[in-house]
């Protein structure tokens, strides 16, 4: 029992190494406003209108998916947050 509850932790335990290592296989690379979709820009625009951006980043997936990140300042905080938003402007994470 106890051999079998140790496989059971390892295995989970490569599963979730193997899920983030996916996750690092992204192509990043940042970009200007200019370059960025216009869907994009107009959906972040829409939900922070008195945000500063900082920087794009373009993600690039292995299995097609692109995602853009959008890192800003709250001009009312003055705090810096990061938002993902797919190519067709939903916004996927806000943190």
């Amino acid at each position: 029992m106890k051999a079998t509850l140790a496989t059971l932790v390892l295995a989970a335990g490569l599963t979730a190494g193997c899920m983030h290592h996916h996750k690092a296989e992204e192509d990043e690379v940042t970009i200007s406003q200019a370059n960025t979709p216009p869907a994009v820009l107009a959906s972040f625009e829409k939900a922070y209108p008195d945000a500063t951006i900082k920087e794009i980043e373009k993600e690039n997936y292995p299995n097609g998916d692109v995602h853009y990140e959008i890192v800003y300042t709250d001009s009312k905080t003055g705090k810096t947050h990061e938002i993902e938003l797919d190519s067709t402007g939903k916004i996927l994470e806000d943190h």
